[in-house]
């Protein structure tokens, strides 16, 4: 199994790694009000990086509310 996660780990780095050189041109991109031209690479790791911190977020939410309605029905049956 621990081969196995190794094997997907690679897989997946060298898959991103591709996606960066394939993506180097400069874009131009609105932010707001303000134009930013930046490599088109930057602006998928920023994306990526702001999907990831959201989920993570969601998942803290998520997970604190799921266990304070437990202990709250367990109180409730004392």
């Amino acid at each position: 199994m621990y081969k196995l996660k190794i094997t997907g780990a690679m897989i997946a780095l060298l898959l991103v790694i591709v996606i960066v050189f394939q993506n180097m041109e400069d874009v131009e991109t609105n932010i707001l009000f303000i134009d930013v031209t930046m490599p088109n690479a930057v602006l998928l790791g920023i994306t990526f990086l702001i999907g990831v911190s959201a989920g993570l977020l969601a998942a803290l939410i998520y997970s604190g509310k799921s266990k304070g309605v437990k202990e709250i029905k367990k109180e409730t049956h004392l």
